[in-house]
């Protein structure tokens, strides 16, 4: 039944691309692959189509560029990236237009943090609650955040299955794949037996050199009222990693 259910999706897959849907085509060959993951005909479909994709929105870009609109150009760039971020001279274009758009502000990037509390889950809000709280700071146009949604799709593509290799040398090269100087990577721990502390360590990395920057760490605790709400204490410390990082002059 799955190798029939993939063989369904790959000819649907067929059918959306001939009517040049393509992000259509794509969703539906990988649920292919889903179901049969060893199907060479829907690997090749895929692989075939985000090639094909890639050189569409790069060369699309670069028309773009070519005729200075900035703004769809790295539009086009920032979808060739989800298919290929490997690509140097997508990533060197990609940098360069969106330096020129900022006025040639740096870049900064949220990567990851590494939960190893008694929190499950608590890492992904605590990013994109990070990741509003710089970004509100970023109107100062002393530095830009570079868009979470492009962030998740270069780790999701670069570190899929990775959770024990989040580590300093995938922080740079994920770095230098989305054109930022400095980037943030965390880790969130349980503070001794009970359940209600934690240490939360923010660093922030100069992708350059793999130097850290500086390091912050705060420590909170919360009694039983707030740990059975627990989702609506991780904006407040995502608040206060965000002031101290700026206060320490790091962004």
């Amino acid at each position: 039944a799955k190798i029939e259910a993939c063989s369904m999706l790959t000819q649907m897959g067929d059918d959306s691309k001939s009517k040049e849907k393509y992000e259509e085509a794509l969703a539906l060959y990988k649920k292919a692959l889903s179901y049969n993951p060893t199907s060479v005909e829907a690997k090749s479909r895929l692989d075939n189509l985000s090639q094909d994709m890639v050189a569409r929105y790069y060369n699309l870009g670069r028309t773009y560029e070519n005729e200075n609109q900035l703004d769809s150009a790295l539009e086009a760039y920032e979808k060739a990236y989800i298919y290929n971020p490997n690509y140097q001279d997508l990533a060197d274009r990609y940098t360069r237009v969106k330096a020129k758009l900022q006025g040639n502000i740096p870049l900064r990037a949220i990567l990851f943090f590494v939960n190893r509390s008694s929190q499950l889950g608590m890492e992904t809000p605590m990013i994109q609650s990070l990741q509003t709280e710089l970004a509100s700071k970023s109107t100062s146009k002393k530095f830009a955040m570079v868009d979470y949604k492009k962030v998740q799709a270069v780790i999701n593509e670069q570190a899929k299955g990775l959770s024990d290799s989040l580590n300093d040398s995938l922080a740079m090269d994920l770095g230098r794949i989305l054109g930022a100087s400095e980037v943030v990577v965390g880790e969130i721990v349980s503070e001794g037996k009970k359940s209600n502390k934690f240490i939360i360590t923010a660093r922030v990395l100069k992708v350059s050199s793999g130097d850290v920057v500086k390091e912050i760490k705060i420590s909170p605790s919360f009694n039983d009222k707030e740990m059975a709400d627990f989702q609506n204490q991780i904006p407040g410390l995502a608040k206060d990693l965000a002031d101290k990082i700026v206060k320490e002059g790091w962004f």
